[in-house]
């Protein structure tokens, strides 16, 4: 069976000074805390016989990487696909600016100068596909905490990637196996495009197809429904006819419940990942 154990890497500075950071070429430390963090992180995969260790252009993610597996021979690799979230003009911010910047703005919006959450959700996928690609049975994969929420909850079907599973830990090992991975790329792709594709995509996932739209010119009169025959003449429907009426109703309530949530989500903006980068959540 493969194995992908999935970790986020070890607390940084950043992570103290509550700051962002999307840019592989800035250089973040490990704390001291975070260094007895990746420690532990190789005490946990110690008995694991790993193939290889993936780890993404971050130096967080390499320094982790190499504290954990200090003394194993365990090759190394960068996968640039599971970088953080590019986040253009707001590196090196505070949090407050990150998070009010997201406030007004949904995932498919571009951070200035930066990517958008669901284009870094479909990089994601790509990355996922890639260590897929590979021939190595059991990989170490150091990265970010929202590749691996996102991993994680679309692994387990979710119709939101920010959830049920949101805050990680740091440095603390996630289990997945090439089908979990599968259906993690698989389920990314699914979510982001179904919104990019359609504004059918509601809170249970695509909705699908869109019912045709009810042509129907029947009006409810006392004692039952009435419908028009063709030559206008008012007459009593008979069971079918009540029933088709029904599924028109049903119809076009979905669409206006569409139509709602479509607008809802103008003003709104669509949740996005309550997501600190590299700083601790509330």
């Amino acid at each position: 069976m493969r194995l992908f154990v999935t970790a986020r890497h070890a607390e940084s500075t950043l992570n103290i000074e509550r700051r962002v950071n999307g840019d592989p070429s800035v250089d973040v430390p490990l704390t001291d805390d975070g260094r007895e963090e990746a420690r532990q992180l190789g005490i946990q995969v110690a008995n694991v016989p790993l193939d290889l260790c993936v780890h993404t252009r971050f130096g967080r993610t390499l320094d982790t990487a190499a504290i954990a597996l200090a003394g194993r021979d365990v090759p190394m690799t960068v996968e640039p696909l599971l970088d953080d979230i590019d986040v253009g003009e707001l590196d090196g911010r505070s949090i407050d600016d990150y998070r009010a910047w997201k406030r007004g703005h949904s995932r498919s919006d571009s951070f200035p100068g930066g990517e958008s959450l669901d284009d870094a959700a479909l990089r994601y996928a790509r990355g996922f596909q890639a260590l897929l690609a590979r021939r190595e049975e059991r990989v170490l994969v150091v990265c970010h905490e929202i590749p691996l929420r996102y991993a994680l909850n679309a692994a387990g079907g979710s119709d939101d990637l920010d959830g049920p599973v949101h805050q990680l830990r740091n440095a603390t090992p996630y289990l997945l196996d090439e089908p979990a991975l599968e259906r993690a790329a698989a389920r990314i792709e699914e979510l982001v495009c179904g919104r990019e594709d359609s504004n059918l995509q509601g809170p249970r996932g695509p909705a699908g197809p869109k019912p045709a739209a009810s042509t129907s010119s029947a009006t409810p009169a006392l004692g039952g429904s009435r419908i028009e025959t063709r030559g206008n003449e008012p007459a009593m429907a008979t069971p079918e006819d009540r029933e088709r009426e029904s599924r028109e109703s049903d119809e076009t309530k979905f669409d206006e419940a569409v139509e709602r949530e479509s607008e809802e989500r103008e003003q709104l903006g669509e949740r996005v990942a309550d997501d600190d980068l590299e700083v601790e959540q509330d």
